[in-house]
């Protein structure tokens, strides 16, 4: 998720604990030195995955005619999107709404991807947070965004083929807050 995950990832190569076929996938917000790093692994051969979070870091990648990446797009999970077909809340949500692209955003940049001589479109990820702590509702959630958004990429992006449901374990955020 930083410049300084990829600093670790070239000194476990450069000790024989990875190989460059190792893949590393690189989440969260690409800035100038991430991004300079990502490309510098990648001329070097590692297997890198950049999961792509605004048109911004697309046109840095899109940019990069001389690296070829496997490529993630982040699905942009707000209130709007979700709020009104489920029964939940999420304490993350101001956090994560502003993480990735929103779902007609994201089908129109990956047509630049699939257009483009450098990018394959391999990975849809999204992050619903760590604390809905109904698993019932994590179960409904994940099969509405599978048939609503990955399953209607599909359809016409052949290269598509992760479906990866991102935001980790729950995380305890206060002393008052209980969970099994």
């Amino acid at each position: 998720t930083s410049s300084y995950d990829l600093d670790i990832i070239e000194y476990l190569f450069e000790n024989g604990l990875i190989t460059r076929d190792t893949k590393v996938i690189c989440n969260g917000f690409k800035y100038e030195r991430y991004l300079a790093k990502i490309f510098e692994l990648r001329a070097k051969g590692q297997d890198i995955q950049p999961i792509l979070e605004s048109e911004t870091e697309l046109e840095a990648f899109l940019s990069r005619t001389d690296l070829h990446f496997e490529v993630g797009m982040r699905l942009n999970l707000d209130d709007n999107l979700l709020k009104g077909k489920f029964n939940f809340d999420r304490l993350s949500s101001s956090i994560d709404s502003r993480f990735g692209f929103f779902f007609d955003d994201l089908q129109r940049c990956s047509k630049r991807i699939f257009a483009s001589p450098n990018l394959v479109f391999k990975t849809l990820h999204f992050h619903l947070g760590g604390m809905i702590d109904d698993l019932d509702i994590y179960q409904e959630l994940i099969t509405f965004i599978y048939k609503n958004n990955y399953c209607v990429l599909k359809k016409n992006i052949q290269t598509l083929g992760y479906f990866d449901v991102g935001g980790g374990l729950p995380a305890q955020y206060s002393v008052d807050f209980n969970f099994n």
